[in-house]
């Protein structure tokens, strides 16, 4: 499910799993946001 375009790409290194049995269906919640990504025009060639 999407909710909005980001601004720039991040990295996620730890998610929380919760499963619904009824539906059958994962969903993966962001917990935490340690570092984001660098970019493209930022990075030097």
């Amino acid at each position: 499910m999407a909710v909005g375009k980001t601004l720039a790409p991040f990295l996620v290194t730890k998610v929380f799993r919760e499963e619904f049995e009824e539906i059958g269906k994962r969903y993966e919640r962001v917990i935490r946001l340690l570092e984001k990504a660098t970019r493209k025009e930022d990075m030097s060639v």
